[in-house]
């Protein structure tokens, strides 16, 4: 099982993966390819992505949680790992509040 998860995903890349998988919801892809054509999906993408797109692949593995993340993008997020389970980071954002009135 492979899932694509994006945001801005040029129409392109979009087209190939609708090829192969289902988009249930805009930019979100989902099927049951062989480790050859999800290799080569994930090879494909790679290229496209610039700073406006953000793509998080979920891959079925053997692990504890079943599953193994990736992020391909110019963001911040991080995927860290704790006791062999894999977590998704988002940067937090510097919430300073002005309190001078």
């Amino acid at each position: 099982m492979l899932v694509i998860i994006g945001t801005r995903i040029p129409k392109r890349v979009r087209g190939v993966l609708q090829l192969w998988m289902l988009e249930p919801k805009a930019n979100v892809f989902v099927g049951n390819v062989t480790k050859v054509v999800e290799d080569r999906i994930l090879d494909f993408i790679q290229p496209y992505i610039n700073m406006n797109t953000d793509i998080m692949v979920i891959r079925d593995t053997n692990t504890i949680q079943g599953f193994s993340l990736h992020y391909f993008s110019n963001v911040d997020n991080k995927i860290t790992v704790n006791n062999d389970l894999q977590f998704s980071q988002r940067p937090s954002k510097n919430t300073s509040v002005n309190t001078e009135t």
